[in-house]
Order: C-alpha cells, then structure tokens, then sequence
C-alpha cells in the first residue's frame, strides 16, 4: 500500500490544501495503532479524505472494513448486530488522530495477502443484506488491472504525470472504492477530496487539479460531468473517465452509448469492475467550438 511513492507527493487535495504521501501514511498508522489487529471496522466517515485513512488504518492493523449498503441508522444496526464487537470510525476520530500525527513518521505497510480487506452489503431488499468479502490479494490484482486500463488511455504526453481522481460517487459502494479509494492507495493515483454535485462544483474540482483528470461518474451523473468538462479551467478535461451503468441488451441505455461513441472522439473501452455491471470509458474532451 503506497509502496514505492515518494513520501512529499501529492496524494489528496483536502478542501484547497494538499495532503503528502507522507502525512497520509503517518495519519494511517496513528489509526492503526488505536485499532485491535484481527477486528472489525465500520467505517462511517463521510468525507472522503477520511474514509481513505479510516480504511488504510485498519489495513494497516490487519483489520477488515465493513461497508454497509448506506448510513441510514437502520442499515448500520443491522451490520452492528453481525459484527457486535466491531470499532467504529467516522469523521470526528479520524480528525481527532490527525494533528498527532503531523509530526510522526511512518512507512508503507505491507497487507497479508490472505486478509480479508473489506466486507461490503447488499441493500437487503430481498431480506437481510448479503456479505461480499474482498480478500486482499484480489483486491490488489483488481486494481492493477484497473490502473493499467486508464493509465493506457490517458494521452501519451501525459504517461509520466501523476494522474488526479474527481469521483462523484460515493466512497463505500462497491465501485466507489474500486475507483477513488483503492486507485490512490495501489494505483499511482491522487485523488481530490470532495464529492462534486452540480455541474459548477465538478466543474471546480477538475479546475483545482492539474492533468491529467480522471473523472469517476455513474449513468445519473452524465448531466453533470458533461457541461462541467466545458468549464475546466483550460477549456479541455485530458481522457476524463466517464462511467455509466450498462443496460439491457438493445435498450435504451445501451443506444445512449452509441450516441455518445457518435458525438465525441478518441472512446475507449473501459471497466466493469463489481456486479452492477458499470460500464466504463476513457475519452479525450474539448469544448465545442461556438
């Protein structure tokens, strides 16, 4: 985990300052430190900067994350009472851990590749919520995979520049911590910490990172990364990643797609990383000439 990185590059922009591979890693071990090796962790923080070191912490300590289906109070009990002797970890303890550790050091750890690094649950609308275990090792070849998928698609000009994440999807879900947790900490990536939602937001999020941009988005979300892309401030978003959830075959999202393939140029196929079946592209972007 960040194995190889120099400790003074960028790894998270947090509301306008930038946190070092450094400071993130010494944030991480002082988490560590607080948990019980073996345990379980709920991870309930909500801003994104916080979810990252929650969940690299109980990496860390050997522990595995617990990903409820959302933060509705009635969800997050049903997940207690499966786990009743897991930690919990929100926003306030991460921020609590992170003046302390400023001023510590600390180096990348490595993770048993037999771990179970996290468990993710369905939404339980046919029942009690299903476990999904995620085992370390294939958490970390899924990755590779994923960062080697976009980094082939980012323009050549751009291979040896550190590549900035803008997601709009939520950190917990399954996808959101294929694409803007699990990238940053085993993909080479940086990531920039909020959660965009009107056009005018992403479209300050990408302005605020340097390229090359990866913009991770959802089919709900197209309206909104499309008009923002626009007002990046250099007027271009290199290969932002856009991804939509495929329909069925010959619907009426699938004919979306091919619309899109028809209006903008340079689309390459992506990834389907987790069961809803996202179907993901890579695209070069210009605003059109008026």
């Amino acid at each position: 985990m960040l194995g190889g990185r120099d400790p003074a590059e960028a790894l998270i922009r947090d509301d306008g300052r930038v946190v070092s591979v450094g400071e993130f890693l010494a944030l991480a071990g002082r988490l560590a430190a607080s948990l019980t090796p073996g345990s379980t962790v709920l991870n309930l923080c909500e801003r994104r900067p916080a979810f990252l070191a929650a969940y690299a912490g109980a990496l860390r300590a050997g522990c595995t994350t617990l990903l409820p289906a959302s933060r509705a109070p009635e969800v997050v009990s049903e997940v207690r009472a499966l786990y009743p002797g897991s930690v919990t970890l929100d926003d306030m303890q991460v921020a609590a851990h992170g003046a302390a550790a400023a001023a510590a050091g600390f180096t990348p750890a490595s993770v048993a590749a037999d771990l179970v690094a996290m468990i993710g649950f369905t939404s339980g609308s046919t029942g009690q919520p299903s476990r999904h275990e995620k085992v370390w090792r294939v958490v970390a070849a899924s990755t590779a995979h994923n960062a080697a998928r976009l980094r082939a698609a980012l323009p050549q000009d751009a291979a040896d520049r550190l590549p900035w994440i803008v997601g709009t999807v939520p950190p917990q879900h399954m996808y959101g911590m294929e694409m803007t947790v699990l990238l940053p900490l085993l993909g080479g990536m940086a990531l920039h910490g909020g959660r965009p939602l009107l056009p005018t937001e992403v479209a300050a999020a990408l302005a605020a990172v340097p390229q090359p941009r990866i913009l991770v988005s959802t089919a709900g979300d197209r309206c909104r990364w499309r008009p923002a892309a626009a007002r990046c401030g250099d007027g271009q978003c290199h290969r932002a990643a856009r991804c939509r959830a495929s329909g069925r075959r010959g619907s009426g999202d699938r004919r979306g797609i091919d619309r899109d393939v028809r209006c903008h140029r340079d689309l390459h196929p992506g990834i389907a990383p987790h069961r809803a079946r996202i179907r993901m592209a890579a695209l070069s972007w210009r605003a059109p000439d008026r």
